[in-house]
């Protein structure tokens, strides 16, 4: 193992991070609120480190900047002439390494390892908690469905509006919701929804079939 992945991979854990709350991390904590599954992921990080930990090592090490420009590609030429931007790519690739061995569900995502763009958007979305499909579209900068994204927050706010015995909003957040509102302090409609990122179609189409099985016990219950 190169000695760049050893400094990374202090100590390989055995069972899942140490556990933390998903207010960090759209799709975990979307999952937690509307008692879904899938949606989001807890990815095993080094020397049993939280996700949260090691993006801000990553932003630290300036790994998750913005100061190389995202469509920069790494040449033989390039490493030659700015050596503080190959520096900056062989860290990067230590970490996917790493992510990848502690994760192999994650070796189903494929991009190019040698593009900032696809790079830092696959250690990014990994630190996030963002699933597989989530991670690779962004990578993939296919994520363009905003129709069925607002399809889907339009469905959650209405059971928001729909009588609690009728509903299978959360009963918690409905009544955060409304003691905020007899505050005089209003909720925006991303808030409501819960969805706080930009899922793609196939994560919509699991979050829609899991809130179908909640809505059919409801759907027969007697006027």
């Amino acid at each position: 193992m190169k000695r760049l992945e050893k400094e990374i991979l202090l100590e390989q854990p055995d069972s899942a991070s140490t556990p933390e709350g998903n207010e960090s991390y759209p799709a975990l904590q979307f999952e937690e609120l509307f008692g879904l599954h899938g949606i989001g992921a807890q990815w095993l990080m080094p020397d049993r480190k939280t996700m949260k930990a090691v993006e801000s090592e990553l932003w630290q090490q300036n790994i998750l900047t913005l100061n190389i420009d995202r469509k920069t590609l790494l040449t033989n030429e390039l490493a030659a002439t700015y050596p503080v931007i190959a520096t900056r790519f062989r860290k990067a690739k230590g970490y996917a390494r790493v992510f990848n061995a502690l994760n192999p569900q994650l070796e189903t995502i494929q991009f190019d390892k040698n593009s900032w763009r696809h790079l830092r958007g696959f250690l990014h979305g990994v630190v996030s908690g963002f699933n597989t499909d989530d991670i690779a579209a962004w990578i993939d900068k296919t994520l363009n469905n905003h129709e069925e994204t607002n399809a889907l927050k339009e469905r959650i706010i209405q059971q928001y509006n729909t009588a609690a015995s009728k509903s299978w909003y959360p009963l918690t957040l409905r009544k955060e919701f409304d003691r905020l509102a007899q505050e005089g302090i209003y909720h925006n409609r991303i808030t409501l929804a819960g969805i706080q990122w930009e899922p793609c179609p196939k994560t919509i189409q699991n979050i829609h079939s899991q809130l179908d099985k909640k809505h059919a016990p409801l759907a027969n219950q007697s006027p």
